[in-house]
């Protein structure tokens, strides 16, 4: 049974397969959540976050961290930064609220153009990296759990966070209590009906495993699609605004190297036919208190 819509579920893939363990996605025939199950329990997840590289270190997805503001990628999230801060008028009077803030780079953003931030991140690490590298506030703690003494926000965010929380529903709830009167709060999640994942299970069925270990993992406990992020955020007291799709570039993911070429080459051109046909890999939702 689907936990967003309690309708009927089919397998989508069995972990066991691609060797992660005794685990599954299920996908829901109504609202299109995709869901792990059995849940990882907190002290995997745990283990998990505080050994995960968002820093840099060895992730390439993260290598430009530090001098962000020179690349693409950091190029367009200032750019979507403040294409949302004036189309929604954003309080430079309040703080905004970056949940999962990891290595700090978002909430250099807001620094940069003279918004208060504060970032919550359960990695030790990132939190350090963050202070250190870009002097802006951030805590360590788990934002299903953590007790926030002044609210009042007046925007919050979540890049790439809601997809890794067990209680969703608990967690927007709580993201809606800290928000001031019509404050927004912007989510970026995977799309449990991007283009790309349905290749890579059709790959996967041909006998090549290899793109399916590289996508899917039990640290994303949830999928969302337009249609089950949309229910979720409205049983939850919020106006949905907009859902904007982008993809993430393959130069991100891949490098320019021998290993890598085929791949990269395919991904992009996996992006390009998503302009034509729909189905990018990425849901950005901007919903309103």
């Amino acid at each position: 049974m689907c936990p967003n819509c309690q309708a009927k579920t089919k397998l989508y893939l069995d972990y066991r397969v691609i060797d992660k363990g005794d685990y599954a996605l299920f996908k829901c025939q109504a609202c299109g959540l995709i869901f792990t199950s059995p849940l990882p329990t907190d002290e995997f997840l745990d283990q998990f976050y505080q050994s995960y590289d968002n820093i840099g270190l060895r992730h390439i997805y993260y290598q430009n961290v530090k001098d962000y503001k020179n690349s693409r990628d950091g190029t367009e999230l200032i750019k979507l930064f403040l294409n949302i801060a004036q189309e929604y008028n954003l309080p430079k009077n309040k703080k905004i609220l970056d949940l999962g803030s990891g290595a700090g780079v978002f909430l250099d953003i807001l620094k940069s153009n003279n918004y208060q931030g504060l970032g919550i991140e359960l990695s030790q690490t990132a939190v350090k990296f963050a202070k250190s590298n870009f002097q802006v506030e951030s805590v360590v703690g788990d934002v299903s759990q953590i007790e926030l003494e002044n609210s009042g926000f007046g925007a919050v965010f979540m890049w790439d966070i809601l997809e890794h929380l067990k209680e969703q529903e608990k967690t927007i709830k709580r993201v809606y209590d800290w928000l001031a009167d019509n404050g927004v709060l912007v989510i970026e999640i995977p799309n449990s009906n991007a283009l790309i994942n349905k290749i890579i299970l059709l790959i996967l069925w041909l006998g090549i495993s290899w793109p399916a270990k590289w996508m899917f993992g039990p640290h994303h406990l949830f999928l969302h699609s337009k249609k089950s992020i949309n229910g979720l955020l409205v049983r939850s007291g919020f106006k949905v605004l907009e859902i904007r799709t982008k993809n993430t570039a393959s130069d991100r993911i891949f490098s320019w190297n021998k290993k890598f070429f085929i791949p990269k080459i395919v991904l992009s051109l996996i992006n390009a036919t998503t302009n034509i046909l729909g189905g990018k890999n990425k849901l950005i939702i901007i919903v309103q208190k």
